[in-house]
């Protein structure tokens, strides 16, 4: 909930950054058997929720 909120505070450039980083942390964690996929799903979730929200509000802002 405070990742999509923060969204709302940052302009273009910085939200722009702030999506990259996300996506690069998401896909960082290693998909070894004997590790949990579950930080690695909610890390991709939360991205990709950053996104939809960013291009949601970028619409509102025309």
């Amino acid at each position: 909930m405070s990742t999509m909120t923060l969204i709302l505070f940052l302009g273009g450039s910085q939200a722009s950054s702030l999506r990259y980083h996300l996506l690069l942390t998401a896909l960082q964690f290693p998909r070894a058997r004997d590790f949990s996929t579950e930080p690695f799903l909610s890390s991709l979730i939360g991205s990709s929720l950053l996104i939809l929200t960013e291009k949601a509000f970028a619409a509102l802002t025309k």
